[in-house]
């Protein structure tokens, strides 16, 4: 019998050299598990999704305002964080938590291997307008928008300290406690 350019004598060949068929279900499996294991560690960061509608076109000063923070840090302005980007638009938002210490890069990566990109400053301003408790719970990073401050390149965090919620900076290069969350955008 034979399949296209293979004949089944060169495909009982080719089994036979893996240990037979079992050694090719054997052998199919590992390669199986190895797959499964990647999509697992890729997927098992994001902990949860939510769509809501972002205004682009809103100044960052007016999405400050409307997130009602007790707290600002005063260098989260348009002038340090432009945008390009106009309009309103329904984005996908995935929360990221890596459960250990961690890196801006890595984290980055992470997010693109399972689909999102990081969130911009914007962005993290609407997710936290729209879910003011969160940052409550943990900080809450967007490593999308980075401005150079001071020599330093910062990142907006959202984070709470007892009753109060702030709108706060932290350093893109710093390592990341795994207490932190990563807010990504699905590409």
């Amino acid at each position: 019998m034979k399949y296209g350019d293979v004949t089944m004598g060169q495909v009982e060949a080719a089994i036979n050299i893996l240990g037979g068929i079992e050694g090719w279900n054997d052998l199919l499996a590992r390669k199986l598990e190895i797959v499964k294991k990647a999509i697992t560690d890729a997927v098992s960061y994001l902990v949860g999704t939510s769509k809501q509608v972002v205004n682009y076109g809103r100044s960052v000063k007016d999405s400050l305002k409307a997130g009602k923070y007790d707290w600002v840090n005063d260098d989260i302005t348009d002038k340090n964080f432009p945008s390009k980007e106009e309009g309103e638009r329904e984005v996908e938002f995935g929360l990221f938590h890596f459960n250990k210490v961690t890196q801006s890069d890595d984290n980055v990566a992470e997010m693109k291997k399972a689909g999102f990109r990081p969130a911009t400053i914007k962005e993290m301003l609407a997710y936290g307008e729209k879910n003011p408790e969160v940052q409550r719970e943990f900080p809450v990073i967007a490593l999308g928008s980075v401005a150079r401050l001071s020599g330093y390149r910062r990142v907006g965090c959202l984070n709470g300290r007892g009753s109060g919620r702030r709108a706060s900076l932290d350093c893109y290069g710093l390592d990341w406690s795994g207490y932190c969350r990563f807010l990504g955008v699905r590409i």
